[in-house]
């Protein structure tokens, strides 16, 4: 039996602030927002970090998620993330590699190719709501008809267009396709939506800046 997805509680305040010379408090994001926070020693890692995730929020797939964060960069159209080593201190990488704010961010490390993989309801809540900040994002190639699946199973209709006219007319079509989930529990209409997003183009799909070497 599915359940309910995970009620995520958002905290108001954000970044990184230090109690001491060795104890800090990190703030955890999910898309954009602080999911919680953890009190960590210099030498904490990102995989205790994880185990703090776990136990938590009861999250058992913990294998599916990693920890990433913005390099730091002189251009501003050229952002990159990367991700923090699990077994080293987090601190120190933050340190020396995030720009400021130095924000953490939870992400997708592995991504499923079967939805229906995700028997943990924890880790099917948080992947409905990374996958729905990736198609708002417009990370992912989404076909109109899709968008408009989605945006049902999610009720964001609001991100699909700005255009009052043609607005009006798409969340009919929403509030259509929404009439037909009726009865459908949260937890399974986030997974119909998480089997939607991995059939769009640019899924589990990560890209880099390179230079080409001359041979």
């Amino acid at each position: 039996m599915l359940r309910m997805p995970l009620k995520l509680k958002w905290g108001k305040k954000f970044g990184r602030y230090d109690l001491s010379q060795d104890v800090y408090v990190l703030i955890v994001y999910v898309g954009p927002n602080p999911c919680y926070q953890c009190t960590l020693t210099t030498d904490s890692t990102a995989r205790q970090c994880m185990e703090y995730l776990s136990q938590k929020f009861g999250l058992n797939q913990v294998d599916m998620f990693g920890f990433r964060y913005q390099m730091k960069t002189n251009d501003p159209d050229n952002r990159l993330m990367r991700w923090i080593e699990p077994d080293k201190p987090l601190r120190k990488q933050l340190e020396k590699w995030a720009c400021k704010p130095r924000q953490v961010q939870l992400a997708v490390l592995y991504h499923t190719p079967n939805a229906f993989s995700i028997t943990d309801p924890t880790a099917r809540s948080i992947y409905f709501a990374l996958m729905k900040h990736e198609v708002v994002e417009g990370r992912l190639t989404v076909e109109l008809e899709k968008y408009i699946g989605l945006a049902a199973h999610s009720l964001q209709g609001k991100h699909i267009c700005r255009s009052a006219q043609i607005l009006e007319d798409l969340l009919k079509r929403v509030s259509a396709n929404y009439e037909k989930l009726k009865g459908l529990s949260g937890g399974k209409a986030a997974l119909l939506y998480i089997v939607d997003a991995l059939q769009c183009e640019g899924y589990g799909e990560e890209y880099f800046s390179c230079k080409v070497i001359g041979f």
